[in-house]
């Protein structure tokens, strides 16, 4: 070629595709070669200079060009072209709009970086900036979300800790995160808290960890109506020596009924009361339902059951659940009842 459209410059050009392998050197997607006879370089400069600006074209745009002297007896002026619709640098901006488009630099600056040190004008240096054309957060790294670092490792994934990224976005970076990638307070490291139960009582506000209960309850399961006429039913058969207060064997299986229940209930408080018939002396009753109580309150917690969990209470024959008169009447007032204190 030995001329450029749309100028009155005569002399030899040569056109070079975009896989030459100084352009590709160079980063440059293609561009000319003129070769000057030798000619100091400020003639050449005046010359290009004329060239370019009477150079009007919407298919190429022509930003720097480089002098070189690699041929003997000519100068060389290597110019870079960009298409219209291309964008070289793969920063976002179009080469026809981009002030700088052999460098990538954000939309906010016209393509170009904001300084040399800091292309992305986020404040954080390139050097320690993992997305340098991007602006970011301190605790990324310089990028706006979070990049996870994935490695093979004996065929599985494995997430490795990179200090500054916070994956689970929790506010405890990846390094002090003991569960990088599933959101936790800070208070535990960064993992969620447990809730081993299920019972959506979180395990370091309940106190039944292991058993299933109720918010209200604190995470323990609440002693219902139910329960308690279970319990009733077992301790109405415990069975004691006459006018004494010592349980017969034959109390025992009971006995371990009640206990199975009492703890399933860990937190729960219960009285254990004792009653007598009518027979006898008022006063020496009370005393009788009062050891008997005590009793079966001493065996519960010698089978391992809190003793801050049980008071005993003797009524005497004070309150009767049926007459007095009759032999069955009087055997269903000689009973122990355990009700939850509340």
């Amino acid at each position: 070629m030995d001329y450029m459209e749309g100028t009155d410059f005569k002399g030899q050009i040569q056109l070079y595709p975009k896989d030459d392998d100084f352009f590709k050197a160079y980063n440059y997607p293609s561009g000319f070669e003129i070769r000057y006879e030798v000619k100091t370089e400020f003639e050449v400069s005046k010359e290009l200079k004329k060239l370019l600006e009477g150079y009007n074209s919407s298919k190429y745009k022509f930003t720097r060009y480089t002098v070189g002297t690699n041929t003997p007896g000519f100068i060389s002026v290597f110019i870079p072209y960009y298409t219209e619709n291309g964008d070289f640098d793969k920063d976002g901006v179009l080469d026809k709009n981009d002030k700088c488009p052999k460098i990538r630099g954000p939309v906010s600056n016209g393509g170009c970086p904001y300084s040399a040190d800091d292309w992305d004008g986020d404040g954080i240096p390139n050097d320690e900036d993992r997305c340098p054309e991007e602006r970011g957060t301190k605790i990324n790294n310089g990028c706006f979300k979070p990049i996870s670092i994935v490695q093979s490792e004996d065929d599985s994934l494995k997430v490795t800790k990179v200090r500054g990224f916070d994956d689970d976005l929790d506010g405890v970076v990846n390094n002090d995160d003991d569960c990088p990638n599933e959101a936790g307070p800070s208070e535990n490291n960064g993992c969620p808290w447990p809730d081993k139960d299920g019972d959506s009582v979180l395990d370091k506000d309940d106190k039944c960890p292991d058993v299933a209960g109720t918010l209200a309850n604190n995470g323990c399961p609440t002693v219902t109506v139910e329960v308690l006429k279970q319990l009733n039913d077992y301790a109405k058969t415990i069975l004691f020596d006459t006018g004494k207060s010592s349980i017969k064997a034959e109390s025992t299986g009971v006995m371990v009924d009640i206990i199975k229940i009492l703890g399933e209930y860990s937190t729960a408080r219960f009285s254990v009361e004792g009653h007598t018939d009518s027979q006898g002396n008022s006063k020496e009753n009370y005393v009788l339902s009062e050891k008997r109580a005590n009793a079966v309150r001493d065996y519960l917690i010698d089978q391992g059951i809190d003793e801050n969990r049980l008071i005993a209470v003797g009524h005497g024959d004070s309150e009767p659940i049926a007459t007095n008169n009759t032999r069955a009447g009087r055997k269903k007032n000689r009973r122990i009842e355990i009700n939850l204190i509340k």
